[in-house]
């Protein structure tokens, strides 16, 4: 937290010091990326997050999440079920282990376009939910 104190000082002198300084926000800057910093670092967030992707692939077709260890989580602190495998960048090894390299590609791509979909709904029926 020191460096986004840091972060906000050196802001502060830029826009009484610099000819651009206001036009520019940068303390506007700073606070919305220190925003973000401490949403990111919010494990407790995460781990919904993570329960959550959990639940909406619970079928396991494609893709296995791990489950969250709630019990022992914290801000701070995000546990996690143990799992092993091999990365997906060590696609020599995938190989030998007879994967179907454009077929996890295209379960790449499923993934990625399932997840989307459902953080739209779940985005729009929060906003349906909330706007009364």
């Amino acid at each position: 937290m020191h460096d986004l104190a840091l972060l906000d000082s050196a802001a502060w002198l830029l826009e009484r010091l610099w000819s651009d300084g206001k036009r520019l926000k940068p303390r506007t800057v700073v606070a919305e990326f220190a925003r973000h910093v401490h949403q990111e670092l919010d494990l407790m967030l995460e781990a919904a997050n993570c329960s959550q992707l959990r639940r909406n692939f619970a079928d396991g077709r494609l893709l296995l999440v791990p489950e969250v260890h709630w019990d022992l989580c914290r801000d701070q602190v995000m546990v996690m079920q143990r799992m092993t495998g091999t990365p997906i960048s060590q696609v020599t090894r995938l190989r030998e282990a007879g994967l179907d390299i454009p077929k996890l590609a295209r379960d790449g791509v499923e993934i990625f376009f399932t997840r989307c979909s459902v953080t739209v709904i779940s985005m729009q029926t929060c906003i349906r939910a909330t706007s009364w």
